[in-house]
């Protein structure tokens, strides 16, 4: 097990925790913070469905259980669950720690991760840039919105191995990783019933490319208003991908119809070949780039 989880391991062991909601990637979290004996409390906006019993952890349910958040030194959001709201900004102004499942991927895996996000086709890009890279022989672990919450699978990965993200709005909101490559398939007006603005929105989508070794921010003149200000020098600026068609390998971006979408994966996975490998497989394989 890499030193990065094992030290996260023995930081969760000394905290006082909070869960808010038991989505997808919280009840198998919950499960491994139970195994590692910590301190938990349990927070659902929503009645909670499942049996709780077995864990004697305290839970707070309903409309206005977030008014006991308060004293936590790490709190693990779900995605639906926004960090400006009032008592996780309360709650962080006075100390604690948060963040989401898939974010202690990317900073405690051992390994490369690609992290793709965007209005539409994030899905199918995804997927194809795992395709590609098992294609390749690489042993991949595929995750966020799509397969399985990955955190309690970093004991598993290693050094050689790829972690695909699938990231949404919501679960880059706040990050301060990420990933090592970064794609932004489009940008568009969606989720506006949940964030702020279009504004709040974009910015959420960049935070994918804040920190990112490589990356490129594909849009659509949506975007002409917003003013992005990435973090790290050399990052991308914006982009129209319907005047583009293809890109090359140092880039990892670009499109919005199916063979666009073959042309990002391919250029993505590219990133992570060696370079003896000059001669893998990137896009004759029909079944292997079937989007």
């Amino acid at each position: 097990m890499n030193k990065k989880i094992l030290d996260f391991n023995e930081r969760l062991k000394k905290s006082k925790i909070a869960i808010i909601g038991l989505g997808v990637s919280n009840i198998p979290l919950l499960d491994y913070l139970y195994d590692l004996g910590c301190a938990v409390s349990i927070f659902s906006d929503k009645k909670i469905e499942i049996d709780l019993s077995k864990y004697k952890y305290p839970v707070y349910e309903g409309e206005g259980c977030l008014d006991k958040l308060v004293g936590f030194d790490i709190i693990f959001r779900s995605p639906g669950c926004l960090p400006t709201r009032r008592e996780l900004v309360l709650e962080k102004e006075r100390g604690a720690y948060i963040t989401t499942e898939v974010e202690e991927v990317i900073k405690n895996c051992p390994c490369k991760v690609i992290g793709v996000t965007g209005s539409d086709g994030k899905t199918t890009t995804t997927t194809l840039i795992d395709l590609v890279l098992r294609a390749n022989g690489y042993k991949t672990f595929l995750g966020g919105n799509i397969g399985f919450p990955l955190f309690t699978k970093i004991s598993e990965m290693h050094e050689d191995d790829i972690v695909v993200l699938e990231l949404s709005s919501f679960q880059l909101m706040g990050m301060d990783v990420s990933p090592s490559i970064s794609v932004i398939t489009n940008i568009s007006p969606n989720h506006l019933d949940k964030h702020k603005d279009f504004q709040e929105y974009v910015m959420a989508k960049c935070n994918i490319f804040n920190n990112s070794d490589d990356s490129v921010l594909a849009s659509d003149t949506s975007t002409e208003d917003v003013i992005v200000e990435p973090k790290k020098e050399n990052t991308p600026t914006l982009i129209n991908p319907m005047e583009v068609a293809m890109v090359s390998s140092t880039l990892n971006v670009i499109g919005a119809t199916s063979e666009q979408k073959s042309a990002i994966a391919k250029n993505a996975a590219s990133d992570v070949f060696d370079n003896n490998e000059s001669n893998a497989n990137t896009g004759n394989d029909e079944t292997t780039l079937k989007s």
